[in-house]
């Protein structure tokens, strides 16, 4: 997990995206890469989750409520309300530990 807009984060910077998986390099992105490639990004201070790579969800969300947890991520949040996000990813929510309220996701500090 990376914010978009860290020096180590090189897609749209340093390398072009792909076209199919294009994110906008703004403070509030986070990107899950898997073996450097972006696999899903969390877009608007996590509120939108974008997936590009299904097989790799489960792994990705986990990753990204370990992250925040331990500040890694969106360190001035207390909470991340995920709003926006593939039904399909519902699963891969849950298990990764989001709490399910009102229809979104969760994840506390």
């Amino acid at each position: 997990m990376l914010a978009a807009t860290d020096p180590n984060q090189v897609w749209g910077k340093a390398l072009p995206h792909d076209p199919d998986r294009q994110f906008i390099i703004v403070h509030g992105t986070v990107v899950a890469l898997k073996q450097g490639i972006p696999i899903a990004v969390f877009e608007r201070k996590g509120q939108s989750l974008r997936v590009f790579d299904e097989t790799a969800l489960a792994d990705a969300l986990i990753a990204f409520a370990e992250a925040f947890k331990k500040k890694s991520v969106f360190a001035a949040l207390t909470r991340v309300t995920v709003k926006q996000y593939p039904v399909s990813a519902r699963e891969a929510l849950a298990e990764a530990g989001l709490e399910r309220e009102m229809g979104d996701w969760v994840v506390y500090r």
